[in-house]
């Protein structure tokens, strides 16, 4: 007899998944079922309802390019679930939020520089710089959107994930834990 993984269930060795909790056997493709997603919710130490009942809201906080993750900031601030997700979407706006202002400023000197090029053609150091700048803003917005999709997906199927480099910033994290306490949430334990 196999045992599973997920639940400590004893199933059959042939069998493709545990009959218990529904998590595939050793060497095939994890399906998410609810009673999969419970078990990954107990292992991340979260309650099972709080996620079921809180993954429908939690996506909307990683929609970066609106304040978004006030939806669930309040609808859901009791939740524990909800409220990592907040806390990650939130900073993932501000980073959105500063990487604009920062693409306006850029985008100023580089129109500058181009219409000196324009009247200067003894300049093609400057028309290299244009190109990278372009390309350097181009790949900043694609990782917030990249970061963005996970952070939704990850919030979708009732699962936990760090977002690299965006769970490494604290700033925007303690703000809204300020912001809890001051709600008379309990953040405490999160």
């Amino acid at each position: 007899m196999a045992i599973c993984k997920t639940c400590g269930a004893q199933m059959d060795d042939n069998a493709t998944a545990c009959p218990i909790c529904g998590a595939a056997a050793e060497g095939q493709n994890q399906t998410y079922t609810p009673a999969v997603q419970n078990a990954q919710a107990q292992q991340n130490g979260d309650d099972a309802a709080d996620v079921a009942s809180s993954k429908a809201l939690a996506w909307l906080a990683y929609i970066p390019w609106t304040p978004v993750f006030l939806v669930p900031f309040f609808v859901k601030k009791w939740s524990k679930y909800a409220r990592f997700h907040v806390r990650q979407g939130a900073t993932l706006w501000a980073i959105s939020a500063v990487y604009s202002v920062l693409q306006g400023i850029i985008s100023g000197i580089v129109t500058g520089v181009v219409a000196a090029i324009r009247y200067n053609t003894n300049a093609p150091g400057l028309a290299v710089l244009v190109v990278l700048t372009t390309l350097l803003l181009s790949a900043v917005q694609i990782g917030i959107c990249v970061f963005a999709v996970i952070g939704i997906v990850k919030a979708a199927t009732g699962q936990k994930y760090e977002l690299p480099l965006v769970s490494k910033i604290p700033f925007v994290a303690k703000l809204i834990d300020f912001f809890y306490g001051k709600m008379g949430v309990d953040v405490s334990g999160d």
